[in-house]
Order: structure tokens, then sequence, then C-alpha cells
């Protein structure tokens, strides 16, 4: 059972002319920058993942690596966010006839204990099936250490060729007396084929998952925490070896695309019906829909949804439901509950849809609709499962036809409003919050975001939204400011307003409404200037004035608040697009009249 004798110690050098075989653990570049950790997704999101890469090096380390053939040798991803990626300086040690893995592992730099209690979970006792307390599969090694205290880190040694190999579930060491034993474990079925030497493989089990440790303090059972569970067992049954696909579609991921398999599993419980039609995978880019359906398709690789995380597509609505709903999910299972995922309607025709996120652009029936929509304000975390759904409850269930192309998940980083502050060009950072028109009245659609566009000048609102975007610096208004924009109302509702705020409470006097069919607002400023539906218009409003400030008179602001109220059932209606702020002082001179009359006499 033991693997080939190595000629070098791929631990210290590679070999030319890619190194791909390097497994030492430089971890810094020639500029002095520290490598990213592999599995991790931040500062730099990326898909040079262990699942993805099997049998590479990878692991949860930031050792310089060559997964992907990089003609220049082993690189890394660095923890420079201005910096992607680099090449190492690492030695080259010739020619290799039969590079397997390392016949001394073990023997390398000594693992710290936290380290290993980043990677691991450590519970006393003889590793044991979690669930099931079942044994499991292994391969040992014994006699590899001379004191109780070096137990941990040299079994964390031994076991790290296999840590990113699929299925391995965790590692265990027991005492010096007991035969200085070091175990790697594995689910059922995945004990690699290459061993180390002296090593010894013990299989036949049927254990597949967690592991804990039960029985005597002799042993010490670590449980892997990058063990990627029942999604990774799946996962590497469609994808594994990075198998050729032929049914796929491509799903671009923070830049990196990801081949999404035609495999298909139901989503949730008993929402599909027997007669159900299987969505068509198109041209690698679109997913066709036909009736109800509730389909979800495991990811090659676990992603991570952040903050700042946007998911861009194309939705084309052909023939709608009765008593139905489209929508697209990301979720780390296969459960609609729960916090760790959301779904997101596109179109309805049984009305607002309580449990999931309504978006603002409901696509019309023949009409080919572009989403954006900011996830990450939404849900954070790991996701496992791309999900379409197609909800039909009517009496027939074939009914509906829709499609959705040209997935992409970007991360929007540099998300910034461009206003000019006193002839200063500044830049609001995407957080909105939601403003409000009174304490305890709740006037915004949480639901609905507001869009910024790529040149960063420009703010759309789809449907009833109240937002504000705080100032970088708090703003004092005098008599003389003057607020400066250009809006294009697309859709007219209740009324469209702006305001300069203290705070997020609206009580009127900070708020000037630039279009509204009422007549007039209580305690709302109002432009005398009309605004036609459609017509783009540039406004110059005397804020100051607006509000009253006399000479000398000043208010301090920390927000500026976009308002499109619609208080109608269709939440969705409402359409504007604000771009191109100015925000100054300027002394507005007096106009003077000149009144000339004459008496004409009695006629």
């Amino acid at each position: 059972l033991a693997a080939a004798q190595v000629t070098i110690d791929d631990r210290t050098c590679g070999t030319a002319p890619a190194q791909q075989d390097y497994r030492g653990t430089l971890a810094t570049t020639p500029s002095g920058r520290v490598c990213q950790y592999w599995t991790n997704q931040s500062p730099h999101a990326h898909s040079r993942l262990p699942e993805n890469y099997p049998d590479k090096g990878l692991g949860h380390h930031n050792y310089c690596r060559n997964p992907d053939g990089e003609p220049n040798g082993p690189w890394c991803y660095t923890q420079d966010s201005a910096k992607r990626w680099e090449y190492c300086d690492v030695p080259d040690c010739g020619t290799v006839t039969n590079p397997t893995l390392p016949a001394s592992a073990g023997e390398g730099e000594p693992v710290t204990s936290e380290e290993i209690a980043e990677m691991y979970t450590k519970t006393n006792g003889w590793c044991q099936n979690a669930a099931s307390g079942d044994n499991i599969d292994m391969v040992y090694k014994d006699d590899t250490y001379t004191s109780d205290a070096d137990g941990p880190s040299t079994c964390s040694n031994i076991c790290s060729p296999f840590v990113d190999a699929p299925g391995y579930v965790g590692m265990q060491w027991r005492d010096v007396a007991r035969g200085a034993r070091c175990i790697c474990f594995f689910d059922d079925g995945y004990v690699p084929t290459e061993l180390l030497a002296g090593s010894v493989a013990q299989t036949g089990k049927t254990s597949v998952g967690p592991i804990t440790g039960s029985g005597d303090a002799t042993h010490y059972c670590y449980a892997y925490k990058g063990y990627m569970g029942a999604e990774g067992t799946e996962r590497r049954s469609i994808y594994s070896d990075n198998a050729s696909l032929d049914d796929y579609i491509n799903f671009e991921v923070y830049g990196a695309d990801l081949q999404v398999a035609n495999v298909e599993k139901e989503y949730d419980q008993n929402q599909n019906h027997a007669e159900k039609t299987a969505p068509v995978f198109l041209n690698h880019t679109t997913i066709m829909t036909t009736g109800n359906t509730w389909s979800s398709y495991l990811l090659p690789e676990t992603v991570d949804i952040h903050k700042d995380s946007v998911l861009q597509f194309s939705f084309m609505l052909e023939e709608d439901t009765v008593d139905g709903f489209q929508a697209v999910c990301l979720d780390e299972d296969r459960e609609e509950t729960g916090p760790n995922g959301k779904c997101f309607v596109l179109r309805s025709s049984q009305g607002w849809v309580s449990h999931m996120v309504n978006v603002p652009t409901q696509t019309n029936l023949d009409e080919l609709s572009y989403h954006s929509i900011p996830v990450g304000e939404f849900f954070n975390g790991p996701v496992n499962y791309l999900v379409l759904i197609q909800d039909s409850d009517g009496q027939d269930r074939s009914l509906g036809r829709s499609s959705i192309s040209d997935l992409k998940l970007i991360s929007l980083e540099n998300d910034l409003l461009e206003i000019e502050i006193d002839d200063v060009m500044d830049y609001l950072k995407n957080d909105q919050f939601s403003y409000t028109r009174d304490i305890g009245d709740a006037q915004d659609e949480t639901d609905f975001w507001m869009s910024l566009s790529e040149d960063h000048t420009a703010v759309q609102m789809n449907g009833n939204q109240w937002k504000a975007l705080p100032l970088n610096e708090p703003y004092y208004v005098t008599h003389s400011t003057v607020l400066e924009l250009d809006i294009v109302v697309g859709q007219s509702v209740d009324f469209h307003a702006i305001c300069l705020d203290f705070d997020l409470v609206a009580t009127g006097d900070e708020c000037i409404v630039v279009q509204s069919p009422i007549d007039y607002l209580d305690n709302f400023h109002h432009m005398t200037t009309k605004l036609e539906t459609g017509v783009a218009k540039r406004l110059v409003i005397p804020f100051g004035s607006f509000i009253g400030l006399g000479g000398g008179d000043s208010v301090e602001v920390k927000y500026i608040a976009f308002v499109q109220d619609n208080d109608n059932t269709a939440k969705h209606d409402g359409r504007s697009t604000w771009s191109n702020l100015r925000l100054y002082d300027s002394e507005r001179h007096n106009i003077k009249f000149s009144f000339f009359w004459r008496n004409c006499g009695d006629s």
C-alpha cells in the first residue's frame, strides 16, 4: 500500500518548469506580501478551491501552490486587497520521475496549536461518525512521534496531503504508550488510492458525515472544519475529477465562470407535481422553465454572499401562471425556510409573496427585463444551490413559461454615488437606510433598493421607496444653500421628493416635493416647477430659502433622502432617476420690481 518513493523533497523545492509538485510552506511573495488562505474568499474571491482542484496541494493553508499550471511556477492570492495575486520564489529541484505523495510527510515544519484549532474541532476519544456512531474508513501510520506533546502537530502534517482530497473528515492521534499512531479519516469510498509510505488503509465502513470523539482519553479526535457535508458528497458525484460536462449553464461568480450541471433536485418539499416538465438548458446561457416547477441546481463550489454581492441576469416571461409566481433563489440547502438563503420574486400573478423578497421591477408578458439585485443586503453567508421557481397553483399547473439568462454574481466594492459638495467631488457609500415620515410609521418598502449607475452619477428608484444615504461629513445648510440635480420621472406615483435631514425621520420641513398630482402635502415644501413624466429636467432648488433660513442661520444635515411615495396596492409602480447632484452655497440677489401706473379717470 506504500506510495512510490520520490527522489526529491517537494516540501523545499518544485520540479521545473511549472513546479506543480511543490508542497512546501512558503507563504509570502518576493514583494513581501502574505498569501491568502486558499479556502478563504477575502480579500479576493476566487475559484481555486480544493474541491475544484483535487490533488493539487490546496487546502486550509496559505502556502504557495500552482493548481492550474501557471507557466512561471507556484503563486498565491495575496492578503493585500490592492494586489490580487503574485508568483512565489520557489527553488527548482530538477526532474522527478514519480511525484506522488511525500514519503516523509509528518516531518515538515511544526504546526502550531493555533493553526490546528483553526482547521479542526478537538474532542477526546476514538473518532466515530457523529450521527450514527459508526466506524470510519481510514489511513493510519504507527510510531510517528516519541513524545505525546508532538502528537497533534505530527499527525496534522501527516494528514496534510489529504486535506484537499474528497471526503476527508478529520484526523486522530493517540498516546505514545498506545503506539503513537496518526490516523486520517474519510467518508465511505473516498480513501485515496495513493497512500503515504509506511501507511495502512482500513476500508469497508459505511460512515459518511462529520465525526466526533468517544471513549477513553488516550485517543484524541480532530474533526475537519472544512468538511463540505452532504452537499460535498453530492458535489463530488456530479463534478468528480473536474469531469467534462455537456449540459450546463455558465454562471459567472466574482469574475470566474462556474459550469453548473443540469442535475435537477426538487427545492423545498412537495412543491412539484408528478406531470411537471423538467427545465431545459439552452446554449450554456439560458434556463427555460415550463409549468409548475421548483428546481435546485448544486453549484460546483460553495459561494459566499457578502454585503456588496449583487446578482445580475435577464428574465423573459412568455406565458403567465395562474395564482403563482416566478422567483430565483440562492440557498445553502434545499429548504426554502431559514436564514441561510433568499428567494426573489420576479413576477407574481397572486399578488405580494410575503415570505420572499418582491423585486421592484416586475416583468410584463412577452417582455425581457434586466435585473441587478443587491442580494448581500438581504442575507450573507455560504450558498450551495441556484434555485428557479415557477409556481403555478391554478387548475392547469402546466401554465407558465419563462427563462433566465446570463447569470452573474458580482461584488460592487466601489458602489458609490457621486455628488459635488462645495465644488469638491465627494462619493457617498451605498448604505441605504429606510426614511420615514413619523417615528413608528414605516413608509419605506424594505424589499426594494435603489440602483446606482455604473458611472456613479445616478440613482434609480423602482416602486415605493423612502431611502436615505449618509453624507460622509455633516453639512450645514444656510439661507444661500442650493441643491441642484437632474431628474426624470418615468412613472409618476403619489409624489416624488428630495430631502436633506439631520436624522431618518421627516417632519416635512426637510423635504422638497418635485412632482405630485396632489395639489398640496401638509408640512412638505413644493416646487413651482411642474415635471412632465418621461422628460428630463434640471432642477436648481434654493434649499435654504425653501426651509425659511435667514441670514446667519444654519441647520446641520447628515443624510440626503430620496422619496418615491406609492400608497397604492401595486407597490411596484413608480420609476424615477436622480443624477448629477450638486450641493453648494450661492448668494441669490433680490429681484427689484418697478411699478408704473396712471389714473385714467372714470370711464
